[in-house]
Formats: structure tokens, C-alpha cells, sequence
């Protein structure tokens, strides 16, 4: 069995933002994702993704769900089920229908992700 290697890279979701600065994962797969101690409470994590960089789409799976997970601050969270990945990938505090005034951040949060490949 290949050994996987980890390449951790960081995002940032601005204070008043929902997106965070783009991740790439073009050549893997993110396996897990460090959410900041000082995150929001009660907010899920959903993604974008773009295969160019530019034009960002909401994530959902092959069943028609928007690709969501559950964080808790100051943890790490494994989301290799999701198989994200082989894209330029955002992270989204909140469902992508939210109001954002629900799902702002207010504080400036980074987090810390890890790409296998």
C-alpha cells in the first residue's frame, strides 16, 4: 500500500464572511480540517469548488445533498468520506440558502486543512 502524503495548507474566512480564501486540492484529496478554537458555535461547514480557480459552485453529492459537516470549535474533523478533492475548494460557514447574517463569522477564522495525495 503507497504511503499518503500530507501537505497542510490554511484558509481564511474573513470577519462579516461566509467564504473562505480558496484551498488547492487539485492534486488530492483534503483529509482533515483543524476549525479554530474561536469559531462560531452552532455553525456547519459547507464548500465550493472550481476546477479552474474562478467559478465556484456549491458542493452536493451524487444524491442530490449539499455536502455538509458538522464542527465543533478548537477540533479536528476527519472528512475523508466526503472525498473532497481534485478541485480548488472554499469552505462556507453555514448552508449555502442561509442567511448570511446568520452565518457570518465575527472574528477572522483560520483554519488549518490537510491535503493527501
Amino acid at each position: 500500500m503507497a504511503q499518503l502524503t500530507i501537505t497542510l495548507v490554511t484558509a481564511t474566512i474573513a470577519k462579516d464572511e461566509t467564504l473562505s480564501t480558496p484551498i488547492d486540492a487539485t492534486t488530492g484529496r483534503i483529509d482533515h480540517i483543524v476549525v479554530p478554537g474561536d469559531w462560531d458555535p452552532d455553525t456547519n461547514i459547507t464548500f465550493q469548488a472550481s476546477s479552474d480557480g474562478v467559478a465556484y459552485f456549491n458542493l452536493y453529492d451524487s444524491n442530490g445533498n449539499e455536502i455538509m459537516i458538522g464542527v465543533v470549535p478548537g477540533t479536528m474533523v476527519k472528512v475523508g468520506q466526503h472525498a473532497i478533492g481534485g478541485a480548488w475548494i472554499k469552505l462556507r460557514s453555514g448552508r449555502h440558502d442561509a442567511d448570511e447574517n446568520d452565518t457570518k463569522q465575527t472574528g477572522n477564522r483560520l483554519f488549518s486543512i490537510a491535503i493527501a495525495t
